[in-house]
């Protein structure tokens, strides 16, 4: 078998997809990156192999290696997707969130929630004594500064903001929007200041 053109690998974080592309004579590899939501309705075609990744005797991540994998809308879901889902699928739109007429990109869905909060913290929107903020579930905070949740666990995927508090990020693409939504309207946005794009 010839060297794989495509690879698809799996993590806790999302799915980074490479592919073989020519540029300039050369081949490179180009790499762009999904969450678990976008294969939401989909099929992954010939797959040749399936390698494991093993540290400390832990899966890390799966590596699945082919000529040709594709990413296919099953058919019951096909006719489901707007001309700007196609899009997003395919590498086409821009994904982020525009705050005050500025734009944050965003690979992945958890970055909405911290951008957001990085912005309301740099504006002076969010100050310490905000702390902890509580969005109303019985056991977690959203933002603290420290990696404590209400119920005295850790914060389950926390990320740190860039005054060094915590955000988690333990949620599904939909809660991160609604969470996002919920932050900036929480903390003086109205809904026309704010837009999140390609989610």
């Amino acid at each position: 078998m010839t060297e794989e053109d495509i690879q698809m690998s799996f993590t806790k974080e999302g799915i980074e997809v490479k592919k073989k592309v020519e540029i300039f004579g050369e081949m490179e590899w180009h790499t762009r990156d999904l969450d678990y939501e976008d294969l939401s309705g989909k099929n992954i075609a010939n797959i040749e192999s399936v390698d494991p990744v093993i540290e400390d005797g832990e899966l890390k991540s799966l590596i699945f290696k082919g000529k040709n994998i594709e990413i296919k809308e099953t058919k019951d879901h096909a006719e489901d997707y707007s001309d700007e889902a196609k899009d997003q699928i395919e590498g086409r739109v821009e994904k982020g969130i525009i705050i005050e007429g500025e734009m944050y990109r965003c690979k992945f869905a958890r970055e909405l929630l911290i951008n957001s909060a990085n912005w309301l913290i740099k504006k002076g929107k969010l100050t310490r004594g905000d702390l902890p903020v509580d969005y109303g579930g019985s056991k977690r905070w959203l933002i603290n500064d420290k990696n404590e949740h209400k119920d005295k666990d850790d914060f389950f995927y926390p990320k740190r903001l860039d005054n060094g508090w915590y955000i988690e990020t333990n949620y599904s693409k939909e809660t991160c929007k609604r969470h996002t939504k919920w932050l900036l309207s929480e903390f003086g946005l109205e809904e026309n200041e704010f837009e999140i794009k390609g989610f």
